[in-house]
């Protein structure tokens, strides 16, 4: 029964899961289930760990380190050790396991789950590149191109593991909220990539329209792009309209008002949700992640719908895209992508081949989509030579669609690209050059004309 008792008492909600470790002490203090001797114990063994840490950093010279670097690595530690407690469902496992291993030991198991989340975090960061919304909008931009690739280059497990050593300018829809280090970077990643999957739903050229009508500087704002993508869907989705238009008149904006106005917010409640309902049914998503996620985005979007119409700012939560110009312009798609899984085992696959004809062949049995295509480029660790023997095997379209992507992109520096996107660049220009000067005009002035989804 005092077990029972303590459980209750001992609550993981009450738990700040920012500072799981010290936290955790203190309410296991407050609730009695802990004693002074106890808390002295754990005490000297984080400054044991410490003692190691700086030893570790400075060769062996730890008395000359400043205060603020040896507090900055305590946090690190206490942060370290939190990671691996805050594993535990029950809380009290997690305090038995302070009371009965020493901190040092415990940092060991910590390190490994933290290693673990790197892992994760850049197969993560990889999947989100390969679905980044096609927009100009900088803060995106610099963000999940430039910043994501600076954070996995500068985070410092072993010394700085709960800092963030990048300023995550862009915002998701639902803030990421009480984590800090690669646990922050983790679930921003997540909701980035489902944020980017349901946006992708929709073409470049709906999505510019849209955010156009938002604001025709939209290039320059720091917004959720998401956000304008969703609000649009879910207006057309109340309206039992076609959702994959991504289109709301003025006079469809006027309905959405009638229809609201003078409801509670729980009547709103009720008409979002059968709307939500509608607009998965509507764009065919079986994604159950990313329908968790869009549920999770509505509780903002019903307050929103409150909020505009009780203020009579309806018009300014609900956008009209601006009217499509004139336009020869030419879609080229890029195909469908094969799921992760298939993806993952023709990767190992192609690079374990010795011979680029063995590559080829293999490309040419099992890649069906030039996105796909794009993707081994990207990720087989292929030589300038062994990609520029691929681009032979393409038609001028193909090789169009390809330098419209790599080529004709200046929103993206260089230094923002991967390795393997700086050969591609360089082989492609290369490769576009050795052309016949036929072949190059017919290039020309396709590209003129399309314009790329990958």
């Amino acid at each position: 029964m005092s077990n029972i008792e303590k459980v209750k008492i001992l609550d993981a909600k009450n738990i700040d899961t920012e500072f799981y470790f010290l936290s955790l002490l203190e309410q296991a203090k407050n609730a009695n289930l802990i004693t002074d001797n106890e808390i002295e114990k754990i005490q000297s063994s984080c400054l044991l760990l410490l003692k190691d840490k700086l030893h570790a950093l400075t060769n062996g010279e730890s008395g000359s380190v400043r205060t603020e670097v040896a507090e900055s690595i305590m946090k690190s530690n206490l942060y370290t050790v939190g990671v691996f407690l805050k594993s535990f469902t029950d809380p009290v496992d997690a305090l038995n396991l302070l009371k009965t291993k020493t901190i040092p030991e415990i940092y060991k198991l910590s390190k490994i789950r933290i290693d673990r989340l790197i892992k994760n975090s850049k197969q993560l960061y990889f999947l989100v590149r390969k679905n980044l919304i096609k927009t100009k909008n900088f803060a995106y931009v610099s963000t999940i191109v430039a910043g994501i690739k600076g954070f996995f280059k500068c985070y410092n497990a072993e010394f700085h593991a709960n800092e963030i050593p990048i300023t995550c300018d862009y915002p998701t829809l639902i803030q990421v909220k009480n984590v800090v280090g690669i646990e922050f970077i983790e679930r921003y990643l997540h909701y980035i990539y489902y944020e980017n999957t349901f946006s992708n739903l929709f073409s470049a050229e709906q999505i510019h329209y849209l955010l156009c009508g938002y604001d025709e500087h939209y290039e320059d704002l720091i917004f959720n792009i998401y956000e304008q993508i969703l609000v649009t869907a879910m207006g057309i989705a109340i309206l039992k309209g076609n959702v994959k238009s991504l289109y709301l008149s003025k006079v469809d904006v006027e309905n959405i008002y009638l229809l609201f106005s003078e409801k509670s917010e729980k009547e709103i409640s009720v008409i979002v949700q059968s709307a939500f309902h509608f607009m998965i049914t509507n764009l065919n998503i079986n994604n159950k992640g990313l329908e968790k996620y869009i549920l999770k985005s509505m509780p903002q979007l019903i307050s929103d719908i409150f909020i505009a119409i009780d203020t009579d700012t309806i018009d300014r939560l609900f956008i009209t895209s601006v009217k499509k110009p004139p336009s020869e312009q030419v879609v080229f798609s890029a195909g469908e992508r094969m799921d992760d899984d298939k993806f993952t085992a023709l990767v190992e696959e192609i690079m374990r081949c010795r011979f680029i004809s063995d590559k080829l062949l293999l490309i040419r049995n099992e890649v069906f989509s030039l996105a796909d295509l794009n993707d081994i480029i990207l990720t087989a660790e292929l030589s300038e030579t062994e990609m520029t023997e691929i681009l032979a095997t393409l038609e001028p379209p193909e090789i169009a669609a390809f330098i419209k992507e790599y080529l004709s992109n200046e929103e993206i520096e260089a230094e923002n690209l991967s390795e393997a996107e700086i050969t591609f660049s360089k082989s492609l220009r290369e490769y576009f050059v050795s052309l016949p000067k036929k072949t190059q005009i017919e290039i020309a002035r396709l590209l003129e004309k399309i314009e790329v989804e990958f």
